[in-house]
């Protein structure tokens, strides 16, 4: 079975259908930017609707990361119509193409997810074969790499930073393949595209750049060295060394640094400027626009600052089991510490140390070279097991010297590396699960849609962020009204100007509505005019007083979910005869 699945033929296939089964266990939601930054941005510009985050007002937001998501819904819609077409026209049924594009496009979703989870998996594993020139697929890179709790939890998602992981290692990927090619036409393309995509990186997430430049100086290091050995074979006398003429010499022949590459990156550039200014409909360079408004304007510190300290902390807890695995491996003298597996994600969490705003979200880009780093530790402690068993009955040893021997052999156990991946599947099944209200509305919604030609009205003053309505609702005739709870910006960014696409008086900015309103939350929603919504979502809390001052709405659904530290329950209400 080890032979069968690491195998290359089999190794992708095996991947996608692990990731797939990853993506279908994961019933949490965590941070609102998992949808909003992303998938409820793709879906309201294909519905026309128009609920907005505050940061896609004023341009921080690149539409190019959204086209990842938006393009395959594009083409599910696209589908729907065509199947729909087909079966009103050639049988008696009747089919609604919006309905079948509201019950398929979640399910997309998770697709996308799940496919570049698995190009993440599968670059780690044939870079890591690259790094240490392995023949065979090897089977301790597997095993870190599919049993790893952070990217178990995060990689399926649609975070910025889960795909800026998966292109990272997979940039990573492909420039250690290109340095093994031979064919210096097939290099030239591959070096171009690669330009363009870790152009492409950078842009939609700038801080990518610490190790996208990373792996592109250790490919021109390497070239350098290849370079070098041509070069004195052919000069042979070293002694009237010129470093100019070295300099002009080595830069003529390079296939990185060259004018194809410098164009592809000029282009690169361009078109992701032109995709941006064609959704803000004006000129727009995101990155420039981030810098700006969280770098300049300090914006990002609204939302929290966090010390040094608690990158260590976050990224503990996204290895789980591996923290300890990851500390002997750093210890090991089977380590490089000069190498690019190793300096790349110092020079990360370093970085992002020292960026005051943090989020775990924010150190996914770490974990492949997590697995890297203790895949190799794992490999020497398979190979010298015979010798550390007998190392354990020499009576030389003193006990301290046996402990440290037992110890590594337990953090590096089959039970440890299983019992990670379990924490993770009921972490991912259980902590903010939002799968049971989610599921009533979708279903409830397209009973209603299926007979009626009436819009649907949902008024959602439950926790913000938690419920994203547009991705499982997504239809032109369920509207939606959600209560925000973005802080008080407008003292820092008063100054600035919406971006022309949402100057219209429809896209409106709200601050602080769920803190404005959660005193008093019941009296609140009798001023949102609650009688023309045909479901109101509330916390349990509310319940009682909702159900005496709108004896119009009856409880249909009610379910409990956990929010570390504490538990939250959510009500829907329906408003009879309506």
């Amino acid at each position: 079975m080890q032979n069968l699945l690491t195998t290359h033929s089999l190794l992708f296939p095996a991947l996608l259908a692990y990731r797939t089964l990853n993506t279908a266990l994961i019933k949490t939601h965590y941070e609102p930017d998992e949808y909003f930054q992303s998938v409820e941005v793709a879906m309201n510009t294909i519905l026309n609707k128009t609920t907005f985050t505050w940061e896609w007002f004023f341009g921080i937001r690149s539409f190019v990361f959204v086209c990842l998501y938006i393009l395959p819904l594009l083409v599910l819609r696209w589908v729907t119509i065509f199947y729909s077409s087909f079966i009103n026209t050639h049988t008696n049924t009747t089919v609604s193409h919006d309905l079948l594009f509201m019950k398929y496009s979640p399910y997309i979703i998770k697709l996308i997810g799940a496919i570049i989870s698995t190009i993440s998996d599968y670059s780690t594993i044939i870079s890591y074969k690259l790094l240490y020139n392995i023949q065979d697929i090897p089977y301790e890179i597997v095993i870190t790499t599919i049993f790893n709790i952070g990217l178990w939890l995060y990689s399926t998602r649609s975070h910025i930073n889960s795909v800026e992981s998966a292109l990272t290692i997979y940039i990573i990927h492909r420039l250690l393949s290109i340095s093994t090619c031979k064919d210096k036409s097939t290099k030239i393309i591959s070096h171009l595209l690669t330009v363009l995509l870790s152009i492409i990186t950078v842009y939609i997430r700038p801080t990518s750049i610490i190790n996208i430049i990373c792996i592109w100086i250790y490919s021109v290091y390497k070239e350098i060295l290849s370079f070098n050995k041509a070069w004195f074979i052919k000069e042979k006398n070293i002694k009237n060394f010129n470093i100019l003429k070295y300099m002009i010499l080595y830069i003529t022949h390079s296939r990185i640094i060259s004018v194809i590459n410098i164009i592809s990156c000029i282009i690169s550039i361009l078109l992701c400027i032109l995709i941006d200014s064609l959704f803000y409909k004006e000129l727009v360079c995101s990155v420039y626009e981030f810098y700006r408004v969280n770098i300049i304007y300090k914006v990002s510190h609204v939302f929290g600052t966090l010390p040094f300290m608690y990158v260590i902390m976050f990224l503990c807890v996204l290895m789980g089991a591996y923290t300890g695995m990851l500390i002997i491996s750093i210890f090991s003298n089977n380590i490089n510490y000069l190498s690019v597996e190793v300096i790349s994600p110092l020079l990360y969490i370093i970085i992002h140390g020292v960026i005051a705003h943090k989020e775990m979200r924010f150190l996914i880009p770490v974990l492949p070279y997590v697995n890297i780093i203790i895949a190799r530790e794992l490999k020497k402690l398979w190979c010298s097991d015979k010798k550390i068993t007998e190392s354990l009955k020499n009576q030389n040893f003193s006990i301290t010297q046996k402990g440290s021997i037992l110890i590594k052999k337990l953090l590096f156990s089959k039970y440890v590396f299983i019992g990670n991946l379990i924490i993770g599947i009921i972490i991912g099944l259980d902590h903010q699960n939002i799968s049971k209200p989610i599921d009533y509305l979708r279903n409830e919604c397209f009973q209603r849609l299926s007979s009626k030609d009436t819009p649907i009205f949902i008024l959602n003053t439950f926790t913000p962020y938690m419920l994203p309505l547009s991705t499982y609702l997504g239809h032109k005739r369920v509207i939606t009204r959600s209560l925000d709870n973005n802080p008080n910006i407008l003292s820092t960014i008063g100054h600035l100007n919406r971006k022309q696409k949402f100057k219209d008086t429809s896209y409106k900015l709200r601050i602080e509505e769920y803190n404005t309103a959660e005193s008093k939350m019941v009296d609140n929603i009798m001023l949102f005019e609650p009688l023309d919504y045909h479901y109101i979502i509330i916390n349990s809390k509310y319940s009682t007083e909702l159900e005496g001052k709108l004896p119009e709405f009856v409880k249909v659904h009610e379910s409990v979910h956990k929010r570390v530290p504490t538990k939250e329950s959510i009500c829907i209400y329906k408003q009879a005869f309506k």
